[in-house]
């Protein structure tokens, strides 16, 4: 159950939030004149009038979400099974650690820039130590290996974090600017108050949106990750054990 201190938390915060909106409706309604008002303010009608309307900060926020969307294609690429767990190379060490032994399948491992070659040839190097030694040593790799993985997931979720706080602060600017208008000697009218005030609200829209998706993506990576560690820890026992049964 939610607390009723988090409850009064919530409430605060939607109340900053929304009492410079109030404010500014209050204020228009009560300063613009009447009739005439539809023909000077237009309403947003496309996708693009909503982004121009936003200002700079949609450009910095397209930006910073174009830098996600590269973090992400290349960590979908890396985490390809085929690339961190190919069934070609395993056949073929299969064949290498049953007819040589481990040390040439430590040196075969060594030209593959794949996940599993890398750890298998840690474990494989260890094989003389013993098969716990030679798990421990494969299964830190793989660890290491994992988490090198995860650190490129810190660029998507920096972005999530950042792009409504970045859309907050465009729609900060945005009202504030409108403040100055009201208490011009030449207030705006109604309808032009509502559009700016709505304009001021697609930065914020746009951060959301774009943290929605990239945490989307996010959670999706984390899934695939674990399933590379998964597929690896299977194909690891295996070997190593074969291993100690040839040293």
């Amino acid at each position: 159950m939610i607390s009723s201190t988090r409850l009064r938390a919530v409430q605060q915060t939607l109340t900053v939030l929304l009492t410079p909106l109030l404010l500014t409706a209050t204020a228009l309604a009560a300063d613009s004149p009447a009739g005439g008002e539809s023909a000077q303010a237009q309403p947003f009608k496309t996708l693009f009038d909503y982004l121009k309307a936003g200002g700079w900060m949609e450009i910095v926020i397209l930006v910073v979400s174009v830098v996600a969307f590269v973090a992400i294609v290349d960590c979908f690429l890396r985490t390809r099974l085929s690339v961190t767990v190919p069934e070609a190379f395993l056949s073929e060490l299969r064949l290498k650690l049953t007819a040589d032994g481990a040390a040439p399948a430590a040196a075969f491992c060594a030209g593959r820039n794949t996940l599993i070659a890398e750890v298998l040839r840690v474990g494989f190097r260890r094989a003389s130590e013993g098969l716990q030694v030679m798990e421990s040593g494969a299964y830190q790799a793989l660890e290491e290996g994992l988490a090198a993985f995860y650190l490129r997931l810190s660029v998507p979720m920096g972005v999530a974090v950042i792009s409504p706080l970045l859309g907050l602060l465009g729609t900060v600017f945005s009202l504030v600017a409108i403040f100055g208008r009201i208490m011009s000697p030449s207030p705006p009218t109604t309808a032009e108050g509502a559009r700016a005030v709505m304009a001021s609200l697609v930065p914020f829209a746009t951060g959301i949106i774009a943290a929605v998706i990239v945490l989307l993506f996010y959670f999706l990576l984390r899934r695939r990750i674990a399933k590379v560690g998964v597929a690896a820890s299977l194909h690891l026992r295996e070997f190593l054990e074969e291993a100690n049964q040839r040293r």
